[in-house]
């Protein structure tokens, strides 16, 4: 389910065969902006108001653009990222552990998919993965098979950073639904499931009320 719609700037510099960030926000309905280098992003992060902006770097150096997101992040601005570097990770409440982990555990974000433990492959990346530790007040939302964090609920639930990079998740269409859950919670789209629970408890509490 997605509603909620809002705008999006979009920046991802490397896709090896299958879009999966750009599927997802395909498929969603929110107005995307898409830019193809740093000085775009630079200039789209600080010209405009986004509702939330989505970045992932599989290729190379950023320095600029992971300044530019960090700010926006300190600023209040909501995010989701993922990098093979560490550029950017203090802004996300982050720091790095280890590298190229296998086996990706949900805890959360797992409705559709095709199972909680996701299993990982490098398409000829260096680094395809990193684990981190979360900072103080962040959720850890996925771990690795080191027992850290691979997904983190940063900054008061505005910023999640991705331990994965683009089309690293076995299945495409397994990545591309875990994007569009990760969207869904930015947004404030209840998970499947949870609106039913939400309707079981308000029905309880009126049934507790007229035996009063």
């Amino acid at each position: 389910m997605q509603a909620n719609a809002g705008t999006v700037l979009f920046y991802d510099d490397f896709v090896f065969a299958t879009d999966t960030w750009g599927d997802a926000l395909a498929a969603s309905s929110h107005t995307v902006t898409t830019v193809s280098s740093d000085a775009a992003f630079v200039t789209a992060i600080g010209g405009s108001t986004f509702d939330l902006v989505v970045t992932q770097f599989d290729s190379s150096s950023h320095g600029t653009a992971a300044t530019a997101l960090s700010a926006h992040v300190t600023g209040g601005g909501k995010a989701i990222f993922s990098h093979w570097l560490t550029e950017g990770d203090s802004a996300f409440e982050v720091t790095q552990f280890a590298t190229n982990k296998g086996t990706l555990t949900l805890g959360d974000f797992d409705a559709g998919l095709s199972g909680s433990v996701q299993v990982l492959t490098n398409p000829t990346y260096g680094t395809c993965s990193r684990s981190f530790t979360a900072g103080a007040g962040t959720t850890t939302a996925a771990t690795f098979e080191d027992g850290k964090a691979g997904i983190v609920v940063g900054n008061g639930g505005r910023t999640l950073m991705n331990g994965f990079l683009g089309e690293t998740i076995e299945f495409s269409s397994d990545e591309i639904q875990l994007h569009t859950n990760e969207l869904d919670h930015m947004f404030g789209v209840p998970a499947p499931g949870a609106l039913g629970l939400l309707m079981l408890d308000l029905v309880g509490l009126a049934t507790r009320r007229n035996k009063i």
